[in-house]
């Protein structure tokens, strides 16, 4: 395309190659180019300075409409529902989404101190103030701590201080124990043979309740076995029984609660549980049985698609790692995959935020319907990151 200012034009062809850009670039109603339009097309000394001023400005305003990012429409959200999110960065505009989406879960992925916690806290106060009550699992900071101030009817307390009886069903008993048991079976090591026979002992326990009776605690459920193993000649509900007696040593006093007074998630809107400086193993088990819990309350309440409840999971590799997934051949899928696909009808949607994209399960990747990215200096991360965004090369 030639140069509208270059000397070999004439003054004609210039003037009809600057009507072209006007009508093109839609600045007919512009005052400067109407000046400019109208002196390049008269017989005064400044026409040809005009005509070129003219000429440089259209050039201009056609590169910078050629780079200009696409102008993003979003969806009207109901103030009382929406969400702040962001700020789009050409127009400055405030980016919201509907809360309900949350339903269908979220992933904050980013490197050390890029703003992940910042933006997790900045979700919740605004869905708190909506009356969505949150669980904030802190697996390796205290992150959730920074709400205190904020929050007036909000606890922090330890994952292994959290006073519930973790045999005490929620839900089916037959389905709840199964998955409870592979859970016990993970943290103490056992064998599939082992941790098998466990559902069926508490099914006989429970059977054997008068009405209004308490389950026992995990303290009294070593007893139970031991007792069964010797009377019924089983030596595999010894070995059950010492392994569960080993993890009642590291849980202390949560192992010996027969009944909790209140639901702590019904009683505070906001509930910080922290798990750091747990063993790795304990640390897994009471994310993966607070899991268990929420999803088999969800399903029996059965609130909807409509969101009630955000459980907020920060550095959640811990929970929904590739690592955590179930054993091949152990017949049983663990909570996580179960929660992130089935938790969105109950009314409980999901967030989780990591540092490493690629160490996160394949299904949460797959029911993740947004997903944030701040800097990622891994390269893996990074193209895993453009492939589930959909970015060109």
């Amino acid at each position: 395309m030639s140069d509208p200012s270059d000397s070999r034009l004439g003054p004609l062809d210039v003037n009809l190659r600057n009507l072209g850009l006007i009508q093109k670039l839609d600045m007919m109603r512009d005052a400067a180019v109407q000046n400019d339009w109208t002196l390049s097309n008269s017989r005064l000394p400044g026409a040809a300075k005009a005509r070129a001023r003219l000429s440089s400005r259209l050039m201009r305003r056609a590169l910078e409409q050629a780079f200009e990012p696409l102008w993003t429409v979003f969806p009207h959200v109901p103030p009382d529902k929406a969400v702040l999110s962001g700020i789009e960065p050409y127009s400055r505009r405030p980016v919201v989404i509907h809360r309900n989406l949350f339903t269908r879960h979220v992933i904050v992925a980013g490197m050390t101190g890029s703003g992940k916690s910042t933006l997790l806290a900045l979700f919740a106060l605004q869905l708190l103030a909506q009356g969505i009550s949150i669980i904030w699992a802190d697996h390796a900071k205290t992150e959730g701590r920074r709400l205190l101030e904020l929050v007036p009817d909000a606890l922090v307390i330890r994952a292994d201080q959290d006073l519930v009886n973790i045999l005490d069903p929620v839900g089916r008993p037959e389905t709840f124990w199964a998955a409870l048991s592979f859970e016990l079976a993970k943290a103490a090591n056992l064998r599939v043979e082992t941790w098998n026979e466990l559902p069926e002992i508490l099914a006989r326990i429970q059977a054997g309740l008068a009405p209004g009776q308490r389950f026992p605690s995990l303290q009294e459920l070593v007893e139970i076995l031991f007792t069964l193993a010797k009377r019924e000649r089983r030596p595999k509900l010894a070995t059950l029984a010492r392994a569960i007696q080993a993890l009642n040593a590291v849980l202390g006093d949560m192992a010996r609660v027969r009944h909790a007074p209140v639901d702590l998630s019904k009683r505070f809107r906001l509930v910080v549980l922290e798990f750091q400086g747990l063993p790795p193993r304990i640390h897994n088990f009471l994310a993966a049985v607070r899991l268990l819990r929420m999803q088999t309350r969800g399903s029996v309440e059965g609130h909807g698609s409509d969101l009630q409840s955000v459980y907020i999971s920060d550095e959640g590799t811990f929970e929904f790692g590739k690592e955590m997934s179930g054993e091949t051949g152990s017949g049983y899928v663990r909570t996580n995959k179960k929660l992130i696909t089935q938790i969105r009808a109950q009314g409980t949607g999901v967030i989780v935020a990591v540092q490493m994209l690629c160490e996160l399960d394949d299904s949460v990747k797959s029911n993740a319907a947004t997903i944030v990215c701040f800097r990622l200096p891994n390269p893996k991360d990074a193209a895993e990151a453009q492939i589930i965004l959909g970015m060109n090369d």
